[in-house]
Formats: C-alpha cells, sequence, structure tokens
C-alpha cells in the first residue's frame, strides 16, 4: 500500500500520525487492529466471503494457467490433451486419472489460496492501522532518484525507531525491556546507521 502527501502540510500531519500511533501502541497495543478483525471478519462477514470467493479463483487459475484451470471440464480435458496422448501411447483412461488428480489438486490449491487473500486482506488493514511507519509513503514533488533513495532511507529510519520503541522500556528508548536486550540493541545499532545515512544523503 502506498500513501501519496500532495503537500507540506500533509507531509507535516503524516509525522505527527506516526508519532500519535506509537505512543497509542505503547500504551494500548494492538486493539486497533483486533477492531478491524471483527469489522473485517464478523460486522461485514457475508462481503468479505464474497470478496474472497471473487479473487482467490483468479489467483489459482494465473498460477496453474499452463497446466488446468478451475473451469476446465472432463471433455475439454480429453479434447486438449488427447491427440497428443495418443501418441505417447497413453489411454483414455490414464487421461481421466490425470484429470481426477491434477483437478483434486487445484481444489486444494483454491482452498489455499482463500487463506492466503483472507491474510493478504488482514495484512493490508494491519499495515495502515497497526504499522503505518511500513507503508511506502510518496510525497508528489519527488522528482529524481535522489529524492526517493532520502524517502527510502527515512522510511526504513522509521520502521527502525517503532521497533526500537517496541523493544524499549520507556519512551526515551534508552533501556532494553526485560528479555529483549539482543533485539533492543540491533535496532539502536540500525537507527545509529541510518541516521548517519541520512545525514550523508542530506549534504
Amino acid at each position: 500500500m502506498k500513501v501519496i502527501l500532495e503537500n507540506e502540510l500533509e507531509k507535516w500531519a503524516w509525522e505527527i500520525m506516526l508519532e500519535a500511533h506509537q505512543k497509542w501502541e505503547k500504551n494500548h497495543g494492538d486493539c486497533l487492529r483486533r477492531q478491524m478483525d471483527w469489522y473485517f471478519f464478523n460486522l461485514f462477514h457475508d462481503q468479505v466471503k464474497e470478496m474472497i470467493e471473487s479473487e482467490a479463483p483468479k489467483r489459482v487459475n494465473e498460477k496453474w494457467k499452463h497446466i488446468i484451470s478451475l473451469d476446465t471440464t472432463l471433455d475439454e480435458y480429453l479434447a486438449e490433451c488427447q491427440e497428443e496422448c495418443e501418441k505417447d501411447g497413453v489411454t483414455r483412461r490414464e487421461l481421466v486419472e490425470a484429470y481426477e488428480h491434477l483437478r483434486g489438486k487445484i481444489l486444494w490449491a483454491l482452498e489455499d489460496e482463500k487463506v492466503a487473500v483472507k491474510e493478504d486482506l488482514r495484512r493490508l488493514y494491519s499495515s495502515f492501522f497497526n504499522a503505518p511507519e511500513s507503508l511506502t509513503v510518496i510525497s508528489a514533488n519527488y522528482q529524481n532518484k535522489e529524492d526517493q533513495k532520502r524517502a527510502l532511507l527515512r522510511k526504513y529510519y522509521e520502521m527502525a525507531c517503532h521497533n526500537l520503541l517496541c523493544c524499549s522500556k520507556n519512551y526515551a528508548m534508552d533501556q532494553a525491556k526485560e528479555g529483549f536486550e539482543a533485539d533492543w540493541k540491533q535496532y539502536q545499532v540500525e537507527c545509529e546507521l541510518l541516521q548517519e545515512m541520512m545525514a550523508e544523503e542530506a549534504k
């Protein structure tokens, strides 16, 4: 997901929102994600189910397009394969068995894809409501690769700061939570390195 900031006011507001979000998450955990779970999978259950039922087959057919599709019937499969397979001595019975095997596999793939679509949906709103610092933020006035590079460094720096905050004992981020010492140290180093890289880019 991308967020496009049209002007300086929106860029300024985004920074404030990120800071506010970090404090909210520190105090209230992932309650926003739980609220969105309820909206998507309870309140709007039927609409979400319909969307998943529509999206999953498209993905499966795209992945399996060189083998078989969900809409391929036995007669269509036989008509497509029979002439070529007869040259290789493959019988009709063997073709039917091959079709049934592939049909079973693609139906299993469809069920797996439904789960994947549901998780993709969950990641989509989790990124927006629970981890906005991980989103790709684009300012409308970015015109060149140098600006994009600085924006990317800033994004990773904000992510590292967020991770450091989550592993810290306080808002000052100068002490690690008990049990998170190794992660805290790693994110502290990442923040320092990214700060140095951003400073070099700003010169």
